[in-house]
């Protein structure tokens, strides 16, 4: 069950995070460490936060988040980006564009606490430079790609060995091939003077992962005790049609020096 969770935390982390032909200035300026951008808020509410998402559906778009409580999508939007920018700066304090286009982190294994009165101290520490690799294309996109190879072989994840039927383990296998040979392109800002990075995922790369959705839900355990993990199945059920009413969707992750 733990290899489960832990393939579907590398499959978000693969959906949400090279050549001589790069440009030098854009390469020159992207290339050193960002830090996760601070949260700021103003009267308990937050202006602007390290993660943001933008979810535009039809009018009357609704998700069901808990059992018979409808929520409009920006009220979902700006509940999940609360808990995610506050776990967020928990999990991650930089990332850093080496100079062999290799990415590494900083981030801290010490878990994560959603109430402020019980905080988790940190254990920074950096990851290996063999995960994450990155290709400067333009001036606005870059390509990342993982090595699925070192980041099982470090999860200690056999994808084979995930109890799923032959198809659906073969779409799992096709998608983590596509995304390893193809990587995944990403549009990027930076700011005039330098030293603040946007780095944004949009909705045709959750597209394709609209495709496999029916096969991550697979892997969730319908026996669980755990009272998130019982939240998630019946949202997932939901995720199809409301993606179907879906006009633009993206993720967005601010850095800055």
């Amino acid at each position: 069950m733990k290899n489960k969770f832990l393939l579907l935390l590398i499959l978000g982390v693969t959906f949400f995070a090279s050549c001589n032909d790069d440009d030098d200035d854009e390469k020159d300026a992207i290339v050193g460490t960002w830090k996760i951008a601070s949260i700021q808020t103003e009267n308990d509410l937050y202006v602007s936060a390290p993660l943001a998402l933008n979810w535009e559906v039809e009018e009357g778009t609704k998700l069901s988040i808990f059992p018979g409580y409808d929520m409009e999508i920006k009220d979902v939007v700006a509940m999940g980006e609360g808990f995610a920018n506050i776990a967020l700066v928990q999990v991650l304090k930089d990332i850093t564009f080496q100079n062999n286009r290799q990415v590494v982190a900083t981030y801290s294994d010490a878990g994560v606490s959603l109430d402020s009165e019980a905080s988790i101290t940190p254990n920074w520490k950096t990851s290996e430079p063999k995960y994450l690799s990155y290709k400067i294309v333009s001036a606005s996109q870059l390509i990342l790609y993982l090595n699925m190879n070192n980041i099982l072989a470090g999860a200690d994840i056999d994808i084979t060995s995930i109890q799923l039927e032959a198809e659906d383990l073969q779409k799992l296998m096709t998608f983590v091939t596509k995304v390893t040979q193809e990587g995944i392109s990403v549009s990027y800002v930076l700011s005039e003077s330098l030293d603040k990075l946007t780095i944004t995922l949009d909705k045709a790369l959750f597209d394709q992962v609209m495709t496999l959705l029916p096969v991550l839900s697979k892997l969730i355990p319908s026996d669980s005790d755990n009272e998130m993990i019982a939240l998630i199945q019946p949202i997932l059920e939901q995720i199809p049609s409301v993606w179907a009413k879906t006009t633009k969707f993206d993720v967005s992750l601010k850095l800055e020096k």
